[in-house]
């Protein structure tokens, strides 16, 4: 009995691990998205206004 349960802490914090990295990686993509967007609008702004 205590043999599953160390074995499913094992697999239940890989599996946080994983999720934890998913989660830093979807944030660190929407941050980049987010920058990109400005950055293409003051583009657009700035060649509006050449």
């Amino acid at each position: 009995m205590a043999g599953t349960k160390r074995r499913y802490k094992r697999v239940a914090s890989r599996r946080l691990n994983m999720w934890l990295s998913l989660y830093r990686h979807s944030i660190v993509h929407a941050l980049l998205a987010m920058r990109y967007m400005v950055d293409s609008k003051s583009l657009e702004r700035t060649i509006r206004c050449e």
